[in-house]
């Protein structure tokens, strides 16, 4: 036990510290879990859905201008039910088809939410967190009227000042498009409404990070996720769970935590890999696994645990049968019921929403009659689905052995050019047009324009002047421009939703038929695993990476598919959402 402790801001003497009797509360199958002595634990986890608020609900910004719950962002300084200005650390998805309910307050306001939406209220005299369902439930059981609590803040600070408003109705309307928004405060309350209504926003990995601290003094603890903005769903949790006699400094600045017995919590982030160098690691939980990249967990995590023979809880909902599925089949038995001698410390669980006995059973029931059988299985029974909401499928059916290939005589070649300067990537694709087959491929940034113009027409001459599809969107014309003046055959593609859709589900149809061919390229295969798509609040697809993620690869080998005959109909006669 160290006598001085480094902390974020200064040094901090401390004594011995006393013991420390921490124990969280768990239901059976966390602690089928807690129980369990294997270093590195697997967790895939059915998900609670978030409680959603319709998307044209008006929100008062910070300064004091009105925006809707649709065009909030992440960052958004919005109003807590304190009055107090909060930030937005998670905008989620955009949800549909879901029940939904419109409450009618004393004063005329109305708000349309999810059925699974938070509210403090008082009833029959006594205050509780209820959802809009259990309210609507409530007011046609005879029960005394719903309505929120009164609230009294210092206005000296201009704060907003809401008042009590009586719920007098509540009635079931046609499903509207919904969104839950996360705020970064400790109700997880935000104002909504012209009239400020106060409205609401895994477990057991924060608890287990504690108990690890708590437990090894000097030990180093870290919880990383695939961003800084997914870091904060567990953060949260730590910091709310945390015994206040056990901590010398919290530096939410560099989001650490310091305890009396010199162990410390940390988040991190793995969307920049390098900053994860260097530490040697007692105990890692890695949330949301399915979205980091494998290289950073074989390459950089696991030889950070390797010197103190740290433990490890990975824990994710499942995305299709990737790096994640993989983990997890480290800790299942065979069929025979032996196990892989070297996965001998390993050990996985499977913990469905159903497993969760906080969660609503008439909820969960109401998921699997909405979502889709696949989406219910993945997200909620956190079952390994194939390709499950993957905008690509069978991938790695297209993938062949073999390298790249020589250009043949009389061969026509289309070349797909994704730029970028500085922080994406430049990708360069060639397709054989006849036979589908990628037979060359390169990725590269930091480079000069000038660098780049040339290694294009290089590659574009070699392979028998091939085609080159080129993104011509803003910065890409006078660089068509030049291309062209030089003797090579372009073909300008200006991005647009409309166009980039296109692209992406010819490439879709042609992935899904195995209607082309590649080697195996990580870099790619690991982009078109994860693209993701969500729907705008217009009803629109729109496809892109993660965030923290990059599509360069994707989209080269999409304009490269694009001018090669494949089964999609051609832009003019596809059917738009």
């Amino acid at each position: 036990m160290p006598d001085k402790i480094v902390t974020g801001r200064q040094v901090k003497k401390v004594s011995a510290p006393k013991q420390i009797e921490w124990q969280p509360v768990l239901h059976a199958k966390q602690k089928e879990m807690w129980n369990d002595q294997h270093r590195f634990q697997v967790v895939s986890s059915g998900r609670r859905f978030g409680k959603a608020i319709h998307i044209e609900t008006e929100i008062l910004l910070t300064d004091y201008t009105y925006t809707i719950v649709g065009d909030l962002k992440e960052g958004d300084e919005i109003f807590g039910d304190d009055g107090k200005p909060t930030k937005i650390i998670k905008c989620h998805d955009i949800y549909y088809n879901r029940p939904c309910y419109k409450i009618t307050f004393d004063n005329g306001d109305e708000i349309v939410t999810d059925a699974w939406h938070d509210w403090i209220v008082k009833i029959d005299d006594i205050i509780i967190k209820l959802t809009t369902r259990e309210i609507f439930d409530a007011m046609y059981a005879d029960r005394k009227f719903v309505y929120l609590p009164d609230y009294v803040f210092p206005d000296r600070f201009n704060w907003i000042i809401p008042k009590a408003k009586f719920i007098i109705h509540v009635e079931k309307v046609d499903s509207v498009p919904v969104r839950c928004i996360s705020v970064n405060n400790k109700s997880h309350l935000f104002l909504a409404g012209k009239s400020l209504i106060p409205t609401h926003n895994s477990i057991y990995a924060a608890y287990r990070i504690i108990y690890e601290a708590l437990n090894k003094p000097n030990s180093i603890n870290w919880v990383i996720a695939p961003t800084y903005s997914m870091t904060e769903t567990i953060w949260r949790k730590i910091l709310t769970f945390l015994p206040d006699e056990a901590v010398v400094d919290i530096n939410r600045q560099i989001s650490v935590i310091y305890f009396i017995n010199g162990a410390s919590i940390w988040a991190k982030s793995a969307d920049r890999p390098d900053n994860l160098r260097g530490e040697g690691l007692d105990f890692i939980v890695m949330d949301e696994a399915s979205y980091i990249k494998e290289d950073v967990w074989e390459f950089i995590i696991r030889p950070a645990l390797a010197d103190k023979k740290g433990k490890a809880v990975i824990i994710s909902t499942p995305k299709g049968k990737n790096f994640f599925y993989r983990l997890f089949m480290r800790g299942k038995l065979n069929e025979d019921g032996t196990k892989d001698p070297r996965y001998e410390d390993w050990i996985s669980f499977n913990c469905s929403s159903w497993d969760n006995p906080i969660i609503d059973r008439a909820e969960l029931l109401e998921l699997r009659d909405s979502l889709s059988s696949i989406a219910y299985r993945q997200e909620m029974l956190a079952e390994f689905v194939d390709d499950a909401d993957s905008v690509f499928v069978n991938i790695m059916a297209c993938v062949r052995q073999g390298g790249f290939k020589p250009p043949m005589h009389n061969v026509i070649y289309v070349m797909g050019v994704d730029l970028a300067k500085h922080d994406d990537y430049t990708v360069i694709t060639v397709i054989d047009s006849m036979s589908r087959d990628v037979v060359y491929w390169e990725r590269f940034n930091q480079i000069d324009w000038v660098s780049q113009k040339s290694r294009i027409s290089i590659i574009a001459k070699r392979y028998n002047n091939a085609t080159v599809v080129i993104d011509s969107t803003g910065l890409g014309d006078p660089i068509v421009d030049d291309l062209t003046f030089s003797g090579l055959i372009v073909s300008p593609f200006r991005f647009t939703n409309a166009t980039k859709n296109h692209i992406i589900n010819k490439l879709k149809f042609a992935t899904e038929n195995r209607e082309y061919t590649m080697p195996f390229i990580e870099v790619l295969v690991d982009e078109m695993q994860l693209y993701s798509y969500t729907i705008s609040k217009m009803g629109a697809v729109l496809y892109s990476a993660p965030d923290g993620y990059k599509d360069d690869c994707v989209i080269s080998l999409a304009l490269a598919i694009s001018h090669v005959d494949t089964t999609l109909p051609s832009l003019e006669e596809w059917d738009f959402f």
